[in-house]
């Protein structure tokens, strides 16, 4: 049973012919799906047993309209006890399935131009998505996805906002940080951990840059650099050669581009210490 005082309801779904309540029981408002899964004893009599929550908690601070703006510390906390409430369960005893965290940077580079260049993952090839519309690249690694889109195509914003993601594919990683639970998600040290995956994913990426001056000498280097196919053939081929080029090609990068990756680096940075600060805050 929900608490009276819960904005949320919860639907039976049940057997036409027989009126018996299916193995199911759906709820859910803009932004938060939820559902009961029930065991069945050896009698067949069914008994709940599984409450899976589905949610951004960003968004949800939001009124589950958007989650593009800056999430800080106590906005955090509002949403784990919100939803705590609404459900009738302590923080502590919902525990987490699965896990995806992100930062939005704010950046005076071209979003797309941006995005369309970033080639690979730790030697894994980005792949472009298209779900309802919505584009996004990501590269799959053993124990998460690492996804990046233009936060502010997606929401129509007067600026360009790129947005950074984990997911984590299985539990294990992030319990490892000591997450388990929502609850663990006020904890600033866990979240620290989580925050040097993200920069970690960002700082793996390899992107292609234009130079600010192109010389004639470098146009045909150029052109192998920003073609992803020349990257992949080099890891499937050339392992050994693979780190090489990337070495060079990360020096030509620092000397003779805008360098975005660097600077959207130390942007996360930035963005982290903003969020820890807000932690300071009475709540």
């Amino acid at each position: 049973m929900l608490p009276k005082e819960t904005p949320l309801e919860l639907f039976n779904i049940y057997q036409l012919d027989t009126n018996e309540c299916l193995n199911a029981c759906f709820g859910s408002v803009k932004g938060l799906k939820y559902r009961v899964k029930y065991k069945t004893s050896v009698n067949g009599t069914k008994t709940p047993s599984i409450l899976e929550i589905k949610v951004s908690l960003h968004k949800m601070n939001n009124n589950f309209k958007h989650n593009y703006n800056f999430f800080s510390y106590p906005d955090l906390v509002n949403s784990i006890d919100t939803l705590s409430s609404w459900f009738g369960i302590d923080a502590d005893q919902m525990i987490i399935k699965n896990l995806e965290y992100g930062a939005n940077i704010r950046i005076k580079a071209n979003t797309k131009e941006l995005i369309d260049n970033v080639l690979m993952n730790q030697k894994k090839p980005f792949v472009l998505r298209n779900e309802n519309q919505f584009k996004y690249i990501q590269s799959e690694q053993s124990q998460k996805i690492v996804k990046i889109y233009d936060k502010g195509k997606q929401n129509r914003l007067e600026y360009n906002l790129i947005r950074i993601e984990n997911k984590y594919k299985r539990a294990e990683p992030f319990q490892k940080a000591g997450i388990c639970s929502i609850n663990d998600l006020k904890d600033i040290e866990k979240l620290q951990l989580l925050n040097f995956d993200l920069n970690k994913s960002w700082n793996d990426c390899l992107i292609y840059e234009p130079p600010i001056r192109e010389h004639l000498e470098d146009k045909y280097k150029l052109m192998e650099w920003g073609n992803q196919k020349y990257w992949t053939d080099i890891q499937e081929h050339y392992r050994n050669k693979f780190s090489r080029v990337k070495k060079k090609f990360n020096s030509y990068k620092v000397k003779n581009t805008a360098n975005y990756q660097n600077v959207i680096k130390d942007l996360l940075v930035k963005n982290w210490s903003k969020f820890v600060e807000s932690s300071k805050q009475e709540i």
